[in-house]
């Protein structure tokens, strides 16, 4: 596009005006020039190298693109941007090296001319530093259970939830894990009991005693809770001495949780089986959890009258207020010469 030039009579703001026309002119061209080089331009389509890859979490990767013409020639224009896909997962510069920050596919692309080039990357979960086995507090007693927690964790210390983990006994003969991580007390003696995945292993030590339990007794026998309150439970044996071995603690019913030092929650009313097991010595106890009292207003008291005389006049006062926020355009239109009328 030519320059255009306009000449005024000599003002203040003369000199500005020209300089704004010229300005222009200079865009115009350059925009001519960006238009004509595209069209001039052959690039058929885009290489990138490589075209697959994989990476680390952390890792970088430089990367090479290429234009090529319809009869699969280099060309030499160069490359106009550079991009990698999920962009909260990787990051590319304008030289073409690419940051991966999050696991997952990546597609990198360059975009010569019109056309773009691809090339995709694999990026791996890092590997795990460590696996924690949760302890068991108390000894177990032959015959019972215990279940295990076991948490891989990532170098940065974050868990990861995506492994499948083996369970293994030192000492079968002692007690066995199956692959849910629960243990099954057999015999006396001691066994480390070990969760591994990814290369990385981790473990922790069950001791297993002779249940010399007679009998349970848990306390409080019955009782009743609201929703949302903690009762704890108790158990001792049938002389009323305290149990030196760990006691599983479980619920019949749904609707309620009990943690294993005896502590039970109800999510929701209802009358929950509470039970106590050391090894094959079992006992239990209940405990009634009902449905809230609703607070009723009575009508004829004065403050429930005044209650419902201040509703009804609030009522009243929305029925004016809010149909006029309920209007449509067109009914607000003819509303309002009505309402200046009056």
């Amino acid at each position: 596009m030519p320059v255009i030039l306009k000449c005024f009579k000599p003002k203040p703001s003369g000199i500005l005006v020209l300089t704004c026309f010229a300005l222009l002119g200079h865009n115009c061209r350059a925009q001519d020039a960006d238009k004509k080089a595209e069209e001039a331009s052959k690039v058929a389509s885009v290489e990138v190298t490589p075209a697959q890859a994989t990476s680390p979490v952390g890792g970088k990767l430089e990367f090479k693109a290429v234009a090529k013409d319809a009869s699969g020639q280099p060309l030499p224009d160069a490359v106009k941007y550079w991009f990698a896909a999920p962009f909260d997962a990787a990051s590319a510069d304008q030289k073409g090296e690419v940051s991966f920050v999050e696991p997952g596919e990546i597609t990198i692309g360059a975009v010569i001319g019109k056309k773009i080039g691809y090339a995709h990357v694999s990026v791996a979960k890092p590997h795990i530093a460590n696996i924690t086995v949760s302890p068991v507090a108390a000894p177990l007693a032959a015959g019972s259970s215990h279940r295990l927690v076991a948490t891989p964790r990532n170098p940065s210390g974050d868990p990861r939830t995506d492994l499948a983990l083996t369970w293994s006994s030192e000492k079968p003969a002692v007690a066995t894990v199956d692959t849910a991580g629960v243990v099954h007390a057999l015999k006396p003696g001691k066994t480390l009991i070990r969760a591994s995945g990814d290369g990385v292993t981790g473990e922790t030590t069950v001791a297993v005693v002779r249940n010399s339990i007679s009998g349970l007794a848990v306390s409080p026998e019955t009782s009743s809770a609201k929703t949302g309150d903690v009762v704890h439970f108790s158990a001792k044996d049938k002389k009323g001495a305290s149990i030196p071995v760990e006691i599983a603690w479980s619920i019949r019913e749904n609707g309620a949780q009990i943690w294993p030092d005896g502590a039970f929650v109800a999510e929701r009313p209802g009358t929950y089986t509470i039970q106590a097991a050391v090894g094959d010595k079992l006992a239990s106890a209940s405990i009634v959890v009902p449905l809230a009292k609703m607070a009723v207003t009575t009508a004829g008291s004065s403050s429930g009258m005044a209650a419902m005389a201040k509703a009804t006049d609030a009522a009243n006062t929305s029925t004016r207020v809010w149909p006029l926020l309920t209007l449509s355009a067109m009914e607000i239109t003819r509303a309002v010469p009505a309402m200046t009328r009056i």
